[in-house]
C-alpha cells in the first residue's frame, strides 16, 4: 500500500510538472511578439515625452539628427529616417523613428527570452544584440556587432537604465513622427510628444 501512495504522487507530480511546463511554452512570446512588445514600448515613451531629438542643418541644406530616450543617446545605427524639403532659408524636415520588422532579415533570441539578435537586411555582415528590461520591455542594452572573419567583434555596446513603467504597452501604432521646421544653419532640441 505505501509503495502504490508512493508511486501515485511520483505520477500526480509527474503531471502536474507536465502541465506546467505546457502552459508555459503555451504563454511563451515569439522573438516577433517580443520585438514588437519593445517597438510599441519605445513608441510609448517616445508619445509619453521621454525622447528628445537634436536637429541640426548646415548653411548648405544637410541635416543630422540624434535622439535622447529617457535621458540617455540612441545608439547610432538606432533607425532614424528623415525627410528634408526646402523652399529658401527654410527647411521642412520630417522625422520617423521605427524599427520596422521587415527591414529585418533575422529576428531571434539571443541567449534568453528578454534578448533580440536582429541583421538589418541592408546591413548583412552586422547584428545588433538588445538586452529588454522585462518589466517595461524597454532596452536596457544595446550591443552593435560586426563579422571579422569567422567571428563577430562588437562595434559599440550601450547600457540604458529604462524609466519605470507599471502599464505595458499596446501594439498600436508603432513609429515615432516629428516635424521641424528651421532655417539653414540652426540648431533644434525638440522633445516629441503625442501621438
Amino acid at each position: 500500500m505505501r509503495k502504490l501512495l508512493i508511486s501515485s504522487t511520483a505520477v500526480t507530480t509527474l503531471v502536474v510538472g507536465t502541465l506546467l511546463l505546457v502552459h508555459l511554452n503555451a504563454t511563451a512570446s515569439t522573438p516577433l511578439e517580443t520585438f514588437n512588445s519593445m517597438r510599441a514600448a519605445i513608441a510609448k515613451a517616445a508619445h509619453g515625452g521621454e525622447l528628445t531629438l537634436s536637429v541640426t542643418s548646415t548653411t548648405g541644406g544637410t541635416v543630422t539628427v540624434s535622439g535622447k530616450l529617457d535621458g540617455e543617446d540612441l545608439p547610432p545605427d538606432f533607425p532614424i529616417q528623415t525627410a528634408v524639403s526646402r523652399d529658401g532659408d527654410t527647411l521642412d524636415i520630417h522625422i520617423t523613428l521605427d524599427m520596422a520588422p521587415q527591414n529585418y532579415s533575422s529576428i531571434k533570441f539571443g541567449k534568453n527570452q528578454n534578448t533580440l539578435e536582429l541583421v538589418p537586411k541592408a546591413k548583412p555582415g552586422e547584428k545588433i544584440l538588445i538586452g529588454l528590461d522585462p518589466t517595461s520591455m524597454k532596452p536596457n542594452s544595446w550591443t552593435s556587432m560586426e563579422r571579422r572573419g569567422t567571428a563577430w567583434g562588437i562595434k559599440e555596446r550601450h547600457a540604458y537604465t529604462p524609466k519605470a513603467d507599471s502599464k505595458p504597452a499596446k501594439n498600436a501604432e508603432m513609429a515615432v513622427n516629428a516635424r521641424v521646421l528651421m532655417h539653414l544653419g540652426q540648431s533644434a532640441t525638440v522633445t516629441v510628444s503625442g501621438n
